[in-house]
C-alpha cells in the first residue's frame, strides 16, 4: 500500500586484479528523450530508508569477480497520494564513484518525490 521503495544495485569488478570506489554512485532517472529528469537525480544520504544505521563513505576494495552494493531508494505515492500523477522513468544512468563510464538499465520507476542514493559497501545485499 506504500510508497516507499528500494531497489539494490551491485557494481562487479569483471578485471583480474582487485579495484577500489569509494563515496556515491551518480544515479539518474531518464525520461523519455533519454535525459536527467528534473528531479531525478539522487541525492547522497549516508542512510536511506531500509537502513538500520548510517554509512559514511568508505574505501571498498572489491576482489576480483566480488561485488560492492548500493540502495536507492524513492517514493512512488502510493495509498493516500493526492496529487497530479508522478513521472514515470523507463530507464536509469548510473555511474560508480570515482569513474566516468556511465551504465543505463532499463527500470520501471514513478517517483513522487526526491530519489535517495547510498554510499558504495561490502559485504552481502540484505536479503
Amino acid at each position: 500500500m506504500g510508497g516507499r521503495r528500494t531497489i539494490d544495485y551491485a557494481f562487479k569488478n569483471k578485471s583480474a586484479t582487485p579495484c577500489t570506489l569509494k563515496g556515491y554512485p551518480r544515479y539518474e532517472l531518464l525520461n523519455k528523450m533519454g535525459r536527467a529528469s528534473p528531479s531525478g537525480r539522487a541525492i547522497n544520504s549516508q542512510k536511506v530508508p531500509g537502513d538500520e544505521e548510517k554509512h559514511p563513505p568508505q574505501l571498498v576494495t572489491i576482489a576480483p569477480g566480488a561485488e560492492a552494493w548500493f540502495r536507492v531508494y524513492y517514493n512512488s505515492g502510493g495509498a493516500g497520494y493526492v496529487g497530479k500523477p508522478c513521472p514515470v522513468s523507463l530507464k536509469v544512468r548510473m555511474v560508480a564513484p570515482g569513474t566516468t563510464r556511465s551504465f543505463l538499465l532499463k527500470e520501471d520507476i514513478t517517483s513522487c518525490r526526491m530519489v535517495e542514493v547510498s554510499t558504495v559497501r561490502n559485504g552481502p545485499r540484505p536479503e
